[in-house]
Formats: structure tokens, C-alpha cells, sequence
């Protein structure tokens, strides 16, 4: 049996990281799949939780390989902490950094508003692919000299041949009142019981011997 010892320098490490950091497992994903599969015992007991927290003096086995995690020395952890406290001031940072070129960047803005430049300044949204359509037929039915360029699809040439002009009744008669054949009543849409058939359907099958 391969028995390894793993000296963290916190209060607990999860179950699929302390895999991935033993070189068990190349990653937390496949850690947590190793654990869901059941082979992983925590003190004799088969474990099933993927983030289950191991804390100092607990023994992980799967297989021939045995893990017994240990609280590192107070240099150790020492160390850590101060690792981990000039992370956190670097971000701390590069947040301020940031927050202060906005200000910034805000600044100089409106102290050219103030000077009288002209700042172009663009407002709303883009504009979405049905205006833009629009506008590019618009842009194309003025190369084209179109009068009306604000549809530019009423001066397409219609292929349908225009209608003929109707003969003016003669005077003293009254034009013809057009009669138009009456349109047949619509049958009933008649939708399907589909509860009705699928208890019909049960109910054969009850009957059957």
C-alpha cells in the first residue's frame, strides 16, 4: 500500500481537491467523478460527496493509495497567510487602479464639455439588423434616383398588368350593383379527446383476458 501524507495550511480541504493535488486525479471535475463512482473511503467509511471537507488527522484511501492529511507547522502556515494577504492587496490594487482612471478619464470629459469642444457623444443602442436593413435600402434607392427614398420599394416596377378602365353608364341609368355569390358557413373545428381516447384505450386493455 502507497501511504503519502498531506500537510495543508488551512482548517479543511475538499475531497476532490486533495485528489487532484495528489496527483490522483488530473483535475476537481475528474476527482469528483472518481468519488460519485464509490471508491474512495474517508476513516473506513465509503464517502459519496464530491466536496466533502477533510480536516487534519482524517485518512483517505482508494486503492492501494492511502492519504493521511496534517496540519503543516506554524512557519508553514505563517507563510501562507502572508502569500495569500499579498494576493489579495495586488487585487485590491489593480481595482483601485482601475476605478481611478475612470474617474479620470471622467474628469478630463468634463473639463473639455467645459472649454466648448465638441465631443462626439453616441447615445443608445445599436441599432438592431431590421433598421439598419431599412436604411441600407434607403442609402441604395437614392444612388438610384429614386424620388421617394423613404420607400424605396414602391418605385420597384410591378410585373402585375394594370387595371382597365371601367365604360361610364349610360345617362340616365344607374350603375349595376355588383352581386357577389354567398360564401358557405365553415364547418366546426371538432378537436380530438385525447383524455378520452387514452381512457377508452385503458379500459380495452382491462377487458383483455
Amino acid at each position: 500500500m502507497q501511504a503519502t501524507e498531506y500537510h495543508i495550511t488551512t482548517e479543511f480541504i475538499e475531497l476532490n481537491q486533495l485528489l487532484k493535488l495528489c496527483g490522483i486525479a488530473e483535475s476537481g471535475g475528474a476527482g469528483g467523478a472518481i468519488v460519485s463512482e464509490g471508491n474512495v473511503t474517508v476513516d473506513g467509511q465509503p464517502e459519496l460527496r464530491k466536496r466533502c471537507k477533510i480536516r487534519p488527522g482524517q485518512v483517505v484511501q482508494l486503492g492501494d493509495a492511502q492519504i493521511t492529511v496534517l496540519l503543516a507547522d506554524a512557519a508553514t502556515i505563517a507563510v501562507s497567510q502572508e502569500a495569500q494577504s499579498a494576493k489579495a492587496k495586488v487585487k485590491f490594487a489593480k481595482r483601485v487602479d482601475k476605478i481611478n482612471a475612470a474617474k479620470a478619464a471622467a474628469w478630463a470629459l468634463k473639463k473639455k464639455i467645459e472649454a466648448g469642444a465638441k465631443i462626439p457623444i453616441k447615445l443608445g443602442a445599436r441599432k438592431g439588423p431590421k433598421a439598419r436593413s431599412k436604411e441600407n435600402a434607403i442609402a441604395a434607392a437614392k444612388k438610384r434616383g429614386v424620388t421617394s427614398p423613404e420607400a424605396p420599394w414602391m418605385a420597384r416596377t410591378s410585373k402585375t398588368t394594370p387595371a382597365k378602365p371601367r365604360a361610364a353608364p349610360a345617362e340616365g341609368t344607374a350603375a349595376p350593383t355588383p352581386v357577389y355569390p354567398a360564401t358557405p358557413p365553415r364547418p366546426p373545428k371538432v378537436r380530438p379527446n385525447v383524455f378520452a381516447e387514452k381512457a377508452e384505450a385503458h379500459r380495452r386493455r382491462k377487458r383483455q383476458p
